[in-house]
């Protein structure tokens, strides 16, 4: 389902004479989207595994990717002058920032472009040796999902339990105009019922194996 075809959905359960804009049913659904990640995350750590390209570009030490990143598992780097047409990529070791300054003043020759390091500084990633090539990095890990916004937008997680977000809008919604707990408090438990029968569902379905990510070493 769209995020439009959620809306959509609430508004014919709740009727076409809500005083709810559908920038407030919007907001419903986000909330507990994000909910339904945080539930699937803490069971199937990797269900989210994503991967991020960013162009290197010359004398360029910090970018700032454009996934929100929970968990890095691994970069590659290709330094944009590497000889291996299949695969011109090597895996950067981590560096803990506590270890930036000392690293760079006494021991600069430990880096090279096959023996890269990537670090974290705040929203940004960080390479040594500074590129000196135009190249590319790509990061391996575990993203948040961002927020539904555009009517075309669908939830990240499998198709068959996106009406979990309409009972869970349904339930903000009748409570915040009609204050109407019980029904509220009925949706809520259907929505938790819709959760445990998700996350069995994900656990038993191969299919859903292709959106987890597998770390093999390169050396």
């Amino acid at each position: 389902m769209t995020l439009e075809e959620i809306r959509n959905d609430v508004l014919a359960r709740i009727g076409p004479d809500t005083e709810l804009s559908n920038a407030h049913i919007d907001t419903f659904i986000n909330e507990v989207y994000h909910h339904v990640i945080a539930k699937i995350a803490d069971d199937f750590q990797d269900y989210f595994g994503d991967t991020e390209t960013i162009t290197t570009v010359v004398g360029t030490q910090e970018y700032t990717p454009t996934k929100e990143f929970l968990t890095v598992r691994f970069v590659d780097y290709n330094p944009g002058h590497l000889t291996s047409a299949s695969y011109p990529y090597v895996r950067a070791k981590y560096m803990p920032i506590n270890e930036l300054g000392s690293m760079q003043n006494n021991d600069e020759t430990r880096f090279s472009d096959t023996n890269p390091y990537y670090y974290f500084w705040g929203k940004k990633i960080g390479l040594l040796p500074i590129p000196t090539y135009a190249g590319s990095l790509i990061i391996h890990g575990i993203v948040k999902p961002a927020d539904l916004s555009s009517n075309s937008d669908e939830p990240n997680f499998i198709s068959t339990h996106h009406n979990l977000l309409t009972t869970w809008a349904i339930k903000c919604a009748v409570e915040s105009v009609d204050e109407n707990y019980l029904d509220g408090q009925r949706k809520l438990a259907e929505f938790e019922q819709g959760c445990d029968e998700m996350l069995r569902l994900i656990g038993a379905r191969q299919s859903d194996t292709t959106k987890k990510i597998t770390v093999t070493p390169l050396y």
